[in-house]
């Protein structure tokens, strides 16, 4: 919907892509039918099922909170990127981070006994926009920030890389790729 929005809207249809990241996450771009092995002429839209792809960088604690949702070893990409899961993994990174004797007894405590982080909420907290409601100091807050602030910016990496990858094998040899966030 979102590509198609913009040829709709008038945007020249080559090298098109659209790009959803909300509670799951997906590229869809056009293929040529020969690249796909797929009679005819011309190209096509294709759905990139980009949550599905797995990356390299996948951590002991991507694993773990994979095998804590719903759909274990389902989507391992989205599980990294989409934020229907970037608050679980800001609960699991914060608590191994206090398992590990990063912060105090207290926050510690607090972290443990706290029910699982929302992403809106850590959004919020990684721009200062609202208190955590776990650190009770600053010695705890700063790290605690630079962990949620890490998480946030490990997702938008992955979202840059996925739509380098999609352009890489879809867009004509000198075709420039445009981003706009329209």
């Amino acid at each position: 919907a979102v590509l198609l929005s913009a040829i709709s809207a008038g945007a020249k249809a080559e090298g098109l892509m659209g790009l959803i990241v909300g509670t799951g996450t997906n590229i869809c771009c056009q293929m040529e039918r020969a690249r796909l092995g797929i009679e005819g002429t011309g190209s096509m839209i294709v759905a990139m099922e980009s949550g599905g792809f797995l990356s390299p960088d996948r951590t002991e604690l991507d694993r773990r909170m994979d095998a804590d949702t719903l759909s274990p070893g389902v989507y391992p990409e989205e599980k990294i990127v989409a934020g229907g899961y970037l608050g679980k993994i800001c609960t699991f990174a914060l608590r191994e981070a206090a398992t590990a004797g990063l912060f105090s007894e207290k926050t510690c405590d607090a972290l443990m006994l706290a029910e699982e982080f929302i992403t809106p909420r850590m959004d919020a907290f990684a721009v200062g926009a609202e208190e955590s409601g776990v650190f009770f100091d600053e010695q705890d807050a700063h790290p605690g920030l630079e962990i949620v602030r890490a998480v946030f910016a490990r997702a938008a990496k992955h979202i840059a890389l996925s739509l380098s990858a999609t352009a890489d094998e879809t867009l004509p040899c000198g075709c420039a790729m445009t981003v706009s966030a329209d």
